[in-house]
């Protein structure tokens, strides 16, 4: 029986959801070797993902996560930037680089894709809020950890002060991580820059800050 990330990869080439990655520097080795694939026609329960890129997740031991896969709509102007079924729990994009000794910690599945092209391994949370303390348990045998979130523009708050979700989600990563006695460091991209943008606009410049 075919796999969802199977069957959707099969869907991607020609799709448009190609080019959306070859845009932003996804090359066909990173897209092959992760599965990233396009909903055209939409397995039982996903129909509400059609015209979705797709970003299949995997356990420890790379074995698919179907309940985790992740939707990225590419229609100009989406609700929403990221989509996932209901009910799903978050998980962490690239679990089985947990174990590694230097790992670096994204803001998103496509920037922790980038990393892994750059020969680096990479792990991606599902949002700036979407980290649970718990998984810093996950990288008890690291000897470094380099988190790398997306350096939001600031927005105001009701209160009057500004935030930027990018870094406050770095910081609950950093502490989390530095409560286990982990050598962790925070990478403070440009303003408005997440990790494939930079890498976009100046590859060198990143690799110089990583």
């Amino acid at each position: 029986m075919i796999s969802p990330a199977d069957h959707y990869a099969k869907q991607l080439l020609g799709s448009g959801a190609d080019r959306w990655l070859f845009a932003r520097g996804i090359w066909s080795q990173s897209i092959f070797g992760w599965k990233l694939g396009y909903v055209g026609k939409a397995l039982k329960g996903d129909e509400a993902f059609v015209g979705c890129l797709t970003i299949p997740y995997y356990d420890g031991l790379g074995r698919e996560r179907p309940e985790a896969m992740r939707f990225r709509p590419l229609y100009p102007n989406p609700p929403a930037k990221y989509l996932s079924r209901q009910g799903a729990e978050p998980h962490l994009f690239g679990l089985m680089y947990t174990d590694y000794p230097k790992v670096y910690v994204t803001e998103g599945e496509i920037d922790a894709v980038t990393l892994w092209q750059t020969g680096r391994k990479a792990v991606g949370v599902a949002g700036a809020n979407a980290w649970r303390k718990s998984w810093r348990w996950l990288f008890r045998n690291c000897e470094e950890v380099i988190v790398v979130f997306d350096n939001d523009t600031e927005k105001d708050r009701p209160d009057g002060r500004k935030v930027n979700a990018g870094q406050l989600g770095a910081g609950q990563v950093y502490r989390a991580l530095e409560s286990l006695g982990l050598h962790v460091r925070n990478v403070k991209l440009p303003q408005g820059h997440d990790v494939n943008s930079l890498y976009i606009a100046d590859r060198k410049k990143l690799e110089g800050m990583l």
